[in-house]
């Protein structure tokens, strides 16, 4: 069987779905097409980004890695671009497992495998003596590989009558797999809700979908092998309980199996070969209730100021907080989405947590991301973080520093609790940039602090952040999100011990009773709680 594809120059403007949050540069994207246009000449505005399947990216061969991605566990040595775009495909296409890419300079080429535990990078060919292989390794991918091939995954396919080039974005059937256990099958509904945006790690994917007659969320998320509570397959936890204040329930949650027999799909199995010195990821799934939505969709500032610290009261309220380290990211906190549940938000469920701690009547469902821990909560992060699924741009500034020095870090409430700011400074970047597309200092903060995963840069930017480079979003924020935002930043530079004496007369907050952030002390979930709690009256008397 032959396929239907198109090399196409792409940059953002190229795309009818133009996404702002993306990187800005050229590349050849190979485009699926279907039967009806396969030979329809595309032009600028005609393809939507979930119709990329691979590219070809032309370079130099002596262009500098990625700092963090290149030279990675695999000793392949890419071009930044490359490992940024195969991160665009990822993005675009969230059920792949894989993503190949051909980089080419002027005498050489090579193919490279991208996937959630790093890349696989086939030696460099000199173009005058294979050019016969270039020429077979471009058909393959434009006329011979299947989707399978190219890396879809299996489980999930189009919905009968839908296509990747129709105007509204295409539902897919998504199937649990395996021969000797029940296969559980999930519709999805309309665009996902959140797609991460990191290469390596969780590679995270929320969905609407519905679980029976009740709305849902679908989340699909990597994590890894040895994670307790992780099983071969999901099964439905018994007399499921209403949502606790704060807190999302997990109704369903598994392994996602091969469709031809009971294996998981994990990293190796997609490698076909064993992981050395990494630790192997599985790709999991949870069905969870209510139906939310992200922080940065919130209606207005209340909403959003209201679901932070249902959240946050969530946290505190969980009787198990040993289990969240680490794991506190934007697809963690969600909003109460009153169109899909048909009701108006029951008190204390304005907002609410998910992932690890979420509420079941079985056994408690196992984090989505974790570290090595000990019972002394003693937290070691090395070189080894690399195999781990996780988000640099969300780890606390001192677990970032002690990364770099390869030291032992005591994690703490106060590293939770620097995370759950992270999301929401994220939260208010992502929301900037939506409702200024073309600020490209705004755009900039959000690939330099929240797409970063240089861990030596990502600490710098962390410590400009809490100094005050984040002042070009606060401009494009209402006057008390903008004061909240200076004010939390005071208090994260406080506690990591990066303030400036110059700045700390400028960090007040409107109506607060703190008038200069704490000093150099670690953070309690109380005081935070107390700050949206002040942020929420300022919001309702004004």
């Amino acid at each position: 069987m032959q396929y239907h594809r198109q090399f196409h120059v792409t940059d953002p403007r190229s795309f009818e779905d133009e996404d702002p949050l993306l990187p800005s540069f050229q590349v050849l994207s190979l485009v699926e097409m279907d039967s009806k246009n396969k030979y329809k000449k595309l032009s600028r505005r005609s393809i939507y980004r979930r119709q990329l399947v691979s590219f070809l990216m032309l370079g130099t061969a002596k262009e500098q890695p990625h700092p963090f991605y290149g030279r990675s566990v695999d000793d392949a040595t890419l071009d930044a671009k490359a490992v940024a775009y195969a991160s665009r495909i990822f993005y675009s296409r969230p059920f792949l497992l894989y993503v190949i890419g051909v980089i080419l300079d002027k005498t050489s080429f090579s193919v490279t495998v991208f996937n959630r535990a790093g890349m696989l990078s086939s030696e460099r060919r000199a173009l005058s003596a294979n050019l016969d292989v270039f020429v077979r390794v471009i058909r393959r991918l434009s006329r011979d590989m299947s989707l399978v091939d190219l890396g879809h995954n299996p489980n999930m396919y189009l919905s009968p009558g839908h296509t990747y080039r129709q105007t509204a974005y295409p539902s897919f059937v998504v199937e649990t797999g395996g021969v000797s256990s029940e296969c559980q099958r999930f519709l999805t509904e309309g665009k996902p809700i959140f797609i991460s945006m990191s290469l390596m790690g969780r590679g995270a994917s929320v969905w609407n979908i519905c679980y029976g007659e009740q709305p849902a969320m679908l989340v699909v998320a990597w994590r890894m092998e040895s994670t307790p509570g992780n099983s071969d397959s999901g099964g439905l936890l018994s007399s499921f309980q209403p949502s606790q204040p704060g807190r999302g329930t997990c109704l369903v949650a598994g392994n996602f199996l091969w469709p031809d027999h009971d294996l998981p799909q994990d990293i190796e199995s997609v490698r076909k070969c064993k992981l050395k010195n990494k630790t192997n990821l599985v790709l999991h799934y949870l069905v969870i209730t209510p139906a939310g939505k992200m922080l940065w969709d919130a209606n207005s500032d209340m909403e959003l100021v209201s679901g932070f610290l249902a959240a946050i009261q969530g946290y505190i309220a969980m009787p198990n907080k040993d289990t969240i380290g680490l794991g506190i990211l934007p697809d963690t906190i969600y909003l109460w989405n009153e169109h899909r549940n048909g009701t108006p938000v029951p008190p204390g469920m304005e907002g609410y947590i998910v992932g690890s701690g979420t509420e079941s009547s079985s056994e408690p469902v196992a984090p989505l991301v974790t570290t090595q821990m000990q019972s002394t909560m003693e937290c070691k992060i090395t070189s080894l973080m690399r195999g781990l699924p996780f988000e640099a741009p969300f780890l606390p500034y001192n677990i970032l520093r002690a990364a770099l020095n390869s030291k032992i870090i005591v994690r703490t409430e106060h590293h939770d609790m620097e995370s759950f700011l992270l999301v929401f400074f994220y939260a208010l970047t992502r929301r900037a940039l939506i409702q200024h597309p073309k600020n490209e200092r705004v755009r900039e903060i959000f690939h330099d602090v929240f797409l970063c995963t240089d861990l030596s840069k990502l600490r710098w930017e962390r410590k400009a952040l809490w100094v005050g480079a984040f002042a070009p979003v606060q401009c494009c924020l209402s006057e008390e999100l903008a004061a909240l935002a200076c004010f939390l930043a005071g208090v994260m530079s406080a506690q990591n011990e990066v303030v400036d004496d110059e700045l700390r007369p400028l960090l007040n907050f409107k109506g607060s009773k703190f008038s200069s952030p704490p000093e150099s002390v670690p953070i309690k979930c109380e005081l935070i709680e107390d700050i949206f709690i002040q942020v929420k009256d300022v919001l309702v008397s004004s």
